[in-house]
């Protein structure tokens, strides 16, 4: 009895750091600079949830995983507004498309195929 108990105690702790290590690494995988070719963007993501993004110099974005999908928001004069993608990586993480899911302003339309520089 005692064996089995450590048994499935040893399992349980497997999942557990298993399940701990993959929500970790998908928010990672968007850390450093990106670049898409058509239309040119370039996009850098830090680790403190910030993002510098070309078009639109002069704010402040903000970046996170919610529900599996990639939430970009940043503040103008008026609201703070969001923009909300979901997201596949290809060629060991190399490689990431975003695909928008809600209506986009023609100004900030990020999404695309991006590659790690």
């Amino acid at each position: 009895m005692k064996k089995q108990l450590i048994i499935i105690l040893t399992v349980i702790l497997f999942i557990a750091v298993e399940l701990c290590g993959c929500s970790e690494n998908k928010e990672n995988r968007f850390i450093g600079t990106w670049k898409r070719q058509e239309p040119l963007t370039k996009l850098t993501f830090f680790s403190n949830g910030t993002l510098i993004q070309d078009l639109i110099s002069g704010y402040k974005v903000n970046w996170e995983i919610s529900n599996g999908r990639l939430v970009l928001s940043f503040s103008d004069n008026q609201a703070t507004k969001k923009y909300i993608y979901d997201y596949s990586f290809l060629n060991n993480d190399n490689t990431f498309t975003l695909t928008a899911i809600q209506q986009i302003d023609l100004g900030f339309d990020c999404s695309g195929t991006y590659t790690k520089q």
